[in-house]
């Protein structure tokens, strides 16, 4: 049976990382569009998939009458958890991607990405190594008592609930008349509220078998176990990140968006720059956008939406500046909840 709840999980984590390409799911874009369009469809679409994540869970408890999922780690308000969101949002600035959206370019063939993940190591390894020494402040854990989810879970029968049911009637007859499945499936990119819905209802899924999974925290864990001698990540986890990765790069391929970026240029330090600094952030956080929007906010730990704050306030800050000095800005339109990804001009 645990065999089988295995695979599952790899399939959902497979479409979760086929639908954030299809829907060019980033936190660093969703700044984007705020910044030059002033409109948050993209960062909606992130709030709408924590909503989603809460009903698929609460919705499983309810079934199986288990009482709760699988034991969470909470994690108390802190000025080091806001730092650390801070930071990361810095580094995912420059880097030009944040977890999510690292992968998703990498999944198109851009492999100065990989300077990003090992720059995110590197990250884990030196914030580590500085809290093993006492130079930087560790996370603290709370108890499930300090949990948010005790009030939302009074909330989610009624209000999380019924807007569900409204949402996968809008999604539904707003499909595209005369479309089969497979064309929905194979469309070049998808709406942002069906990738939420993906998102949400596959990680709500694979949350409540196996725990949190994101590869942010599977990355933390770990270099921990290497650091500082804490037990190591689970193997289904690394498992689930090569499914991810796997769903990033079937979407790439089927969409024909993969070219092949492998010659090296000086541009790319900054990739290793913000992999490093994005590496800083999830420790001293806890976690990257994926680990908060996926497992923290959902779970009502008290330190995630005001780190999530400080990432957004990190991004926005590290791309106006990247754009007072001359840099490259992504440009972010979307409309029909559909949004379209390019590069306005440099200023």
């Amino acid at each position: 049976m645990e065999i089988v709840l295995a695979a599952f999980a790899l399939l959902l984590a497979t479409v979760i990382g086929f639908a954030v390409h299809r829907a060019s799911l980033c936190n660093v874009r969703a700044v984007a569009e705020l910044l030059s369009t002033k409109q948050a469809h993209m960062l909606g679409s992130f709030f709408k998939t924590v909503l989603w994540v809460i009903v698929v869970t609460y919705l499983i408890e309810l079934l199986l009458q288990t009482g709760s999922p699988k034991p969470v780690q909470l994690w108390g308000l802190s000025m080091s958890a806001l730092v650390g969101g801070f930071v990361f949002g810095v580094g995912a600035a420059v880097n030009g991607g944040c977890a999510l959206g690292t992968l998703g370019r990498l999944g198109n063939g851009e492999l100065r990405m990989l300077l990003t993940l090992f720059g995110l190591v590197v990250g884990l390894a030196s914030a580590g190594s500085a809290q093993l020494k006492r130079w930087l402040p560790s996370p603290h854990s709370v108890d499930l008592a300090d949990s948010t989810y005790p009030t939302l879970a009074v909330i989610v029968p009624v209000t999380i609930a019924l807007w569900a049911l409204w949402e996968m009637g809008r999604l539904w007859r707003n499909r595209g008349i005369g479309l089969t499945w497979r064309q929905l499936v194979q469309s070049e990119r998808y709406r942002l509220s069906t990738a939420a819905l993906l998102l949400g209802i596959s990680n709500g899924i694979i949350y409540f078998l196996f725990g949190p999974w994101s590869y942010t925290r599977t990355a933390k864990i770990a270099v921990n176990h290497v650091v500082m001698g804490r037990p190591g990540p689970e193997i289904l986890f690394w498992f689930l990140f090569s499914a991810l990765l796997g769903g990033v790069l079937l979407s790439s391929l089927t969409r024909r968006s993969f070219v092949l970026d492998w010659r090296p240029q000086i541009d790319w330090l900054r990739n290793l720059l913000g992999g490093v600094l994005m590496g800083i952030g999830v420790a001293l956080t806890p976690g990257g956008n994926d680990v908060l929007i996926l497992h923290t906010i959902p779970s009502g730990s008290p330190h995630a939406l005001p780190a999530y704050a400080a990432l957004l306030v990190g991004t926005a800050g590290g791309l106006m500046v990247i754009r007072m000095l001359g840099g490259a800005v992504t440009k972010v339109v979307c409309t029909g909840d559909v949004c379209r990804i390019g590069t306005a001009p440099k200023k």
